[in-house]
């Protein structure tokens, strides 16, 4: 039974309404609000895009008495339709057979073509892995979900492998930023080109809200006919066959090439014909005595090796091993191991890891 003592003292406390904050950062977004939140982004980029017409527009007309539109060389737009929306409004895993009105310059008339659809985070990663294996098409969202993890795993483990063995540090790479940016679900220049030597095709990447491509061609083949990958501002979809054969002819890339505008390579990087070795000097007639009657690229690879060996023999004159991994710092055994091109990670329970000082201690060791 209650008291009259703790009945008073219950009775002294005082209500005070609760009010829940309507919104915050920690409240999850529907389908609707990404959605909104994606198209007003997509109507950002289009205003930049004719804010900047009506400027140089109004610059020329104030300048000049000539007609703007002939010094502006606009051409007459190939996109057809200029009422036809400019987003794309589908479902995960939908098949989408109406190829929308941006792509009309790859003249996909027939019906064996289509865009399926792919939502973020990871929508790059899934679009490589749904064209190189088709049968995960066939698996349920949450097994999709774990084959994607995996692939980008092994993409990951495989970056130091594929960073020697196409010398990205001439093209200014960093592999430690191109683990980070797979992991992380980023779409970079460095994930590009290293996608594209993992899955051994040439990609082509058209953004149909610019109008413009960036074709990535892979050192792993000889086939110089790509895959097609759509982006819509951050979102990337696959341009797929029903033939099951996703790779376009070098017709429809001509198309590519002649009606969208080519991105460049981003600065500070350099493309494969741009390497340049800046660690050493070799003598420019290491070549002098090669039989000119001998193949190209067998005097490609030679050199490639002379300048291996050279880089390793100088570095081991300079480097001298301390006593024990106990002397140095991590940084700077991953510094040195750089150098000597060692793995700086191994594969752990749940992916790539660091390894330890001891590890890569013992590596350099072997080399010195």
């Amino acid at each position: 039974m209650l008291s009259l003592d703790k009945l008073a003292q219950v009775s002294k406390f005082h209500e005070r309404e609760l009010h829940l904050a309507l919104d915050n950062k920690f409240t999850q977004q529907t389908a609707v609000h990404m959605k909104v939140a994606e198209l007003e982004r997509l109507q950002k980029a289009s205003e930049n895009v004719a804010i900047k017409y009506t400027m140089e527009t109004e610059f020329i007309e104030q300048h000049t008495t000539q007609d703007p539109m002939e010094i502006l060389d606009v051409e007459e737009p190939i996109y057809g339709d200029e009422n036809a929306s400019n987003f794309l409004v589908y479902e995960e895993n939908e098949i989408i057979d109406n190829i929308p009105f941006q792509l009309s310059p790859l003249g996909l008339t027939n019906k064996n073509w289509y865009l399926y659809g792919i939502r973020n985070p990871n929508s790059f990663y899934k679009s490589l892995l749904y064209i190189t294996d088709q049968d995960v098409l066939l698996k349920s969202h949450r097994e999709k979900l774990q084959f994607v993890g995996t692939f980008q795993q092994e993409m990951a483990i495989m970056t130091d492998t594929i960073y020697k063995k196409h010398n990205y540090k001439s093209m200014k790479f960093n592999r430690k930023d191109i683990r980070q940016s797979i992991m992380s679900n980023e779409c970079t220049y460095q994930t590009l080109v290293l996608s594209a030597d993992y899955i051994k095709q040439d990609i082509c990447i058209i953004d149909i809200v610019v109008k413009r491509y960036q074709l990535i061609e892979s050192a792993e083949t000889d086939n110089r006919n790509p895959i097609i990958i759509i982006q819509e501002v951050d979102t990337y979809l696959p341009l797929m066959n029903t033939q099951g054969n996703h790779n376009i002819s070098m017709e429809m890339l001509d198309k590519i090439k002649n009606n969208y505008e080519k991105i460049d390579i981003p600065m500070p990087y350099k493309g494969r014909n741009q390497e340049i070795n800046e660690d050493i000097d070799i003598d420019t007639n290491t070549n002098t005595n090669t039989n000119t009657n001998t193949n190209t690229n067998t005097n490609t690879n030679t050199n490639t090796n002379t300048v291996e060996k050279v880089k390793k023999s100088k570095k081991a004159e300079k480097i001298v091993l301390k006593a024990s991994e106990k002397e140095y710092k991590l940084p700077e055994l991953q510094d040195i191991a750089e150098d000597f091109k060692i793995d700086l990670t191994k594969l752990g329970k749940k992916g790539p890891i660091n390894r330890t000082r001891l590890e890569l201690f013992q590596e350099i060791k072997k080399l010195v």
